[in-house]
């Protein structure tokens, strides 16, 4: 039996790629395996007296107290003396000029002799890596930036000042912990770790929370540190602090999203457009005004001129709405160039257009008030004609009557129509001259036998003395007052309807006439009819000039026409 646990031993030890040796009970070499063997014979020079039949111990004892085989030799009597616990220690073995590290690891055996078996290996390049690593963690303790070294596990062996001042974490708790596991992980993203394992080197902006609970954005830079076999020895993270990049890019997007933020909602009208005159921007106020929109062309809108002004200020220009109207405007237009290098102009504008209406009036006013002198020597220097309109009775044919329009004759003998100076008149207070100028002319007519119409303006309507002018003028002439037909308009009598209503009882009462001008434009002419006794309705020219091509005009015309004929009017 003994035998057969011999060769067992003997195949199982063969087969291990490690040097392995079993040694008895005084620590003799009672076996060893091929790779001893090979190790043994490759390295003669420094393992004489390590073969089969040699006392480990020996030759232990042989170097010295000062060298690491006396550690070793110690350890092994305790273990064979009875000690069950595995141990293992690293030692150097130096030869040669080549630098050489080895493990040696002693497990109790109780297999016939063998009472441990001693298992050694060539650590040499995994103790040159770790002695790296140990060398660039201790070089980076001195660095500015905060660097952390781990196991490929992620628990951290280095964690130098830096990291410390910037993450807030002492090195002491840190050490032997699982820094890693405290970064916050992106939705669906891999972790630190997976990263590494996976690529060998990361690159990620992250947010660390402090002990305190302030945080700090940092970017990370991880690679993981290999040994020539291609296996992991560990990982490194460089970490740079963009707290204040950070804080400096939230406080800018602050002031834009506030400057965006007023120039959107500003009083004023404020657009932005690009070299090719495409509007970029548009805020409420000039979407609200212009009808505008981003896409836009700067030239539909503000015109030629105001796309090519640079540095223009204070320009008044009109621009063109969307549904085609115009906006009278007072503009700035300045070039900008970001920092993106996107170039363009902005314009800033605000509506003028109550202003220049103001402007307009009051321009028209001057032009009025110097038209009125023209008027006034007109009347004086007898430059007033009246042209005599036939009105015609379309069932006969014949003239059965005339409205008398009035003109004014020029300084150089040029005809001038009413609306460029009865306006005029009418502003300053000269109407009731004119009017009165014509009631003479019109009496004047009338005395020849010529029945005339005449039309009055609605301050001559609240003139206290005008009834007393027509009736004078009627007796002084023998008018016979029934040639007069005093022509009024509906918004004449809205003016001052008690006057009017007492004008036209007044003439009425002489025995002339009154027309109501322009009837079936208003909403009161029907009205009217109820309690001013006018004789004739003059039906608005809007119904009249389409008359043969709109059933609705045709309609109005028909009802008034009826309309007349049961108020016995014509």
């Amino acid at each position: 039996m003994q035998d057969q646990g011999q060769v067992i031993l003997r195949s199982a030890i063969d087969g291990l790629a490690a040097h392995v040796a079993v040694v008895d009970k005084d620590g003799w070499i009672v076996q060893v395996n091929r790779a001893w063997e090979r190790f043994g014979h490759q390295n003669a020079r420094f393992t004489r007296g390590l073969g089969v039949g040699a006392n480990y111990l020996d030759v232990c004892d042989r170097a010295g107290d000062a060298h690491p085989a006396a550690e070793v030799a110690a350890r092994l009597r305790g273990q064979l003396a009875g000690d069950t616990a595995p141990w293992s220690v690293e030692y150097p073995c130096h030869g040669g000029g080549v630098e050489r590290w080895f493990r040696l690891v002693s497990t109790p055996c109780d297999a016939g002799d063998a009472r441990a078996v001693l298992t050694h290996e060539n650590i040499t390049d995994r103790h040159r890596a770790e002695q790296d690593l140990h060398i660039r963690s201790r070089l980076l303790r001195e660095l500015a930036t905060p660097v952390v070294a781990m196991r490929p596990d992620g628990v951290v062996g280095e964690w130098n000042p830096a990291a410390e001042r910037v993450f807030g974490y002492p090195a002491e708790g840190m050490r032997g912990g699982r820094w890693v596991e405290m970064l916050t992980v992106p939705s669906g993203g891999l972790s630190l770790l997976d990263h590494l394992d996976a690529v060998g080197h990361v690159s990620t902006e992250r947010e660390v929370v402090r002990p305190d609970g302030s945080t700090v954005h940092v970017a990370l830079y991880g690679i993981r540190v290999d040994d020539d076999a291609a296996q992991p020895l560990g990982i490194v993270v460089i970490a740079f602090d963009l707290t204040a990049r950070v804080d400096a890019e939230r406080q800018l997007r602050g002031v834009r999203d506030f400057l965006r933020a007023v120039a959107r909602d500003m009083g004023e009208g404020l657009l932005t457009h690009d070299p090719a005159g495409r509007v970029t921007f548009v805020n409420r106020a000039a979407a609200r005004m212009l009808g505008c929109e981003e896409g836009d062309q700067v030239t539909r809108i503000m015109g030629e001129a105001a796309y090519q002004a640079e540095h223009l200020r204070k320009h008044e220009t009109s621009f063109t709405r969307r549904d085609g109207t115009t906006l009278d405007v007072e503009f700035t237009s300045s070039p900008f160039v970001t920092e993106a290098g996107v170039s363009g102009q902005v314009v800033v504008f605000s509506d003028i257009s109550e202003r220049k209406e103001r402007e307009r009036d009051l321009l028209a006013r001057v032009e009025w008030a110097a038209l009125i002198g023209t008027v006034r020597d007109a009347l004086d220097e007898g430059r007033m004609v009246l042209h005599a309109q036939p009105i015609i009775d379309v069932r006969s044919g014949e003239t059965v009557q005339h409205e008398l329009l009035i003109r004014m004759i020029g300084g150089d003998g040029e005809l001038i129509a009413p609306g460029a100076f009865l306006p005029a008149a009418e502003s300053f207070g000269l109407i009731r001259e004119v009017d009165r100028w014509v009631i003479t002319q019109a009496v004047g007519l009338a005395a020849r036998g010529l029945p005339v119409e005449l039309n009055l303006s609605a301050s001559s309507l609240s003139d206290p003395g005008l009834l007393d002018t027509i009736s004078a003028e009627i007796a002084v002439r023998r008018v016979d007052p029934a040639l007069l037909v005093f022509e009024l308009t509906e918004t004449g009598i809205l003016e001052d309807e008690r006057s009017a209503g007492q004008f036209i009882a007044g003439v009425r009462e002489m025995g002339a006439k009154v027309a109501l001008d322009d009837f079936g434009t208003g909403y009161s002419g029907f009205s009217y009819l109820k309690h001013l006794p006018v004789s004739y309705l003059k039906i608005d020219i809007d119904f009249v000039r389409d008359l043969l091509a709109n059933d609705a005009s045709r309609h109005v015309v028909a009802a008034v026409v009826d309309l007349s004929d049961r108020f016995g009017l014509r």
